[in-house]
């Protein structure tokens, strides 16, 4: 049905080259990462922790994008986003974008073809397919 990916975000002003940050720098951030893992967001952020050999000294547990979202344009920390969350954020002018964290994976909606007509799946798969088309 479609791909999404995940970025790493940061508040304006943060990495003064986000082209070419300096981790060690980024490390003595507060992050905002997710509470619970596994989840695609905990993957990217320990996959690129593991590559930058570093960990956050301080975190902000959250498990809402949109709380994610507003914790990193008001200056908190850097933090994960999904694509479309992080570009709708960087073309409102609220964050800037560090570089791709991660592969996010697949959005797949399935259901049994006996009940795809019922109303709330049929509404609930016009959704998604106007979301990732």
């Amino acid at each position: 049905m479609g791909r999404f990916s995940i970025w790493l975000a940061a508040p304006k002003g943060m990495v003064a080259d986000p082209s070419d940050p300096d981790w060690q720098a980024l490390a003595e951030q507060t992050w905002i990462l997710p509470s619970e893992r596994p989840s695609c967001c905990g993957l990217a952020g320990e996959a690129l922790f593991l590559r930058h050999q570093f960990r956050p000294r301080q975190v902000i547990g959250i498990d809402r994008e949109a709380a994610t979202r507003s914790l990193i344009a008001s200056g908190a920390g850097p933090g994960f986003l999904h694509d479309r969350a992080a570009f709708a954020a960087r073309d409102n002018g609220e964050l800037e974008l560090i570089c791709q964290a991660g592969q996010g994976g697949d959005v797949v909606f399935a259901t049994l073809a006996s009940r795809a007509e019922e109303p709330l799946i049929a509404a609930t798969g016009a959704i998604a397919d106007d979301l990732w088309p």
